[in-house]
């Protein structure tokens, strides 16, 4: 017999383009430590930067959704960056609090 356990995301999962917003995938985006926290925020921004900047999935048949596809991706790209910033940032300051 095989068993399976889900557990429900949180209904503010920071998570939400891995969890769906259903299950909670581990990715510890919630966790409680600030540093662990931190750490998985900033594999999440880097995923998503990746994923931004592989995207291959454009509509060259219509050129006004492909402009809107660009500027989404530019911004995906923009936002992801500033975020992955941040939070190395961010860890910097834990980890050196955590030092003292």
């Amino acid at each position: 017999m095989i068993g399976v356990i889900d557990v429900q995301a949180k209904h503010n999962c920071y998570a939400l383009r891995w969890s769906f917003g259903e299950i909670c995938v581990g990715c510890g985006c919630c966790d409680k430590d600030p540093l662990k926290r931190a750490k998985a925020r900033l594999d999440y921004y880097t995923d998503l930067l990746e994923e931004s900047e592989n995207f291959s999935h454009w509509f060259e048949d219509d050129p006004e959704l492909l402009a809107l596809q660009k500027k989404n991706k530019a911004s995906d790209i923009r936002y992801a960056k500033r975020r992955i910033a941040y939070y190395k940032k961010r860890i910097e300051t834990l980890e050196r609090s955590s030092r003292r």
